[in-house]
């Protein structure tokens, strides 16, 4: 699934590369594309990213260590987090 949604988002940036080639002519087009690419990227890089590497996680719960973070160090972390209402006892009977 995440391969259909990468290549969608490949064959529509090509799609749109080529139209604003075709519509703004050859530097125009490439420029504009080139634009449009620096915004999103930077987009995803400081809005984005961040919140997706810390999806519903506390400070608490990504300050946490987890088993095997000493294996390699000095790399980056992700945690995901979700909150359920109820007790363990219910969610694990």
């Amino acid at each position: 699934m995440i391969m259909v949604i990468v290549g969608a988002v490949f064959v529509a940036g090509i799609a749109i590369i080529a139209g604003l080639v075709s519509w703004l002519g050859w530097l125009g087009g490439l420029a504009e594309s080139l634009v449009i690419f620096a915004l999103l990227s930077g987009m995803y890089v400081w809005v984005i990213k961040p919140w997706h590497m810390r999806w519903g996680a506390t400070d608490l719960e990504v300050a946490r260590s987890m088993p095997g973070d000493e294996l390699i160090p000095g790399t980056g972390s992700a945690t995901r987090a979700i909150t359920i209402a109820a007790t363990p006892l219910e969610v694990w009977p």
